[in-house]
């Protein structure tokens, strides 16, 4: 069995560009903005071409590594130092790149076929995928910015709970140059899961972090699209 087939359902499509992850000290994922890109800014897959890069706008670097409110706090890590395990380019660009997160989590990232997916692996537990192609419908889709990892606890002591990305996805064939820009709270119980995938709009990464708060349950079938 070809080793794309372990992390990422079966799709078609074409080559996207990967982004690494890295545990740095850096801006969150709603650093980016909610509102859906266009065709000035973005496009989306062709016969010929893939989707650019979401580019995330640069933000001050502060000198802490996190964020608190309310008895909570977020740590994040880049996407910029993935170690690379693996690599086919005769399966659509097929690419598989490991990053650490804080706490002994670590991730795994799957670009292939236009697609990107994500993969959590909690401390002393096996990778996880959080199948975000399948929950899109299989459309096109990029993991852009930053993580963000959010608990609670100081130091060594922290525990993150949850884990909020952002996914990027061209899904309206009626309009293939623009993209949805999500927020997507990720729980990270015994087995990881999507909590939720917040659409762009004024309070997005509010919603999103309220969702993260709140003991997020798994998505069920009938709500991922």
């Amino acid at each position: 069995m070809p080793a794309i087939a372990r992390y990422l359902v079966p799709t078609t499509g074409l080559l996207l560009a990967l982004s690494g992850a890295g545990c740095q000290r850096d801006a969150p994922p709603d650093a980016a903005s909610g509102s859906a890109p266009t065709a000035s800014s973005t496009r989306a897959p062709h016969a010929d071409a893939s989707p650019p890069p979401l580019t995330v706008p640069a933000q001050a670097s502060s000198a802490s590594d996190d964020r608190r409110d309310a008895g909570r706090r977020s740590i994040y890590t880049g996407l910029s130092a993935c170690r690379t395990l693996e690599t086919q380019r005769d399966e659509g660009g097929y690419r598989l790149s490991e990053c650490d997160g804080p706490a002994g989590f670590s991730v795994r990232l799957v670009e292939a076929d236009g697609r990107h997916n994500l993969l959590v692996r909690r401390p002393g537990s096996d990778f996880t995928s959080l199948r975000l192609p399948e929950q899109r419908n299989g459309a096109f889709s990029e993991i852009a910015g930053r993580l963000e990892w959010r608990g609670s606890g100081d130091a060594d002591a922290f525990a993150p709970d949850v884990l909020v990305l952002r996914y990027l996805a061209w899904e309206d064939p009626q309009a293939p140059t623009r993209g949805t820009s999500y927020l997507v709270p990720v729980a990270l119980a015994a087995t990881p899961c999507v909590a939720a995938f917040v659409a762009p709009g004024p309070q997005q990464s509010e919603q999103a972090r309220r969702i993260a708060d709140a003991t997020p349950a798994c998505l069920d079938a009938t709500q991922r699209r």
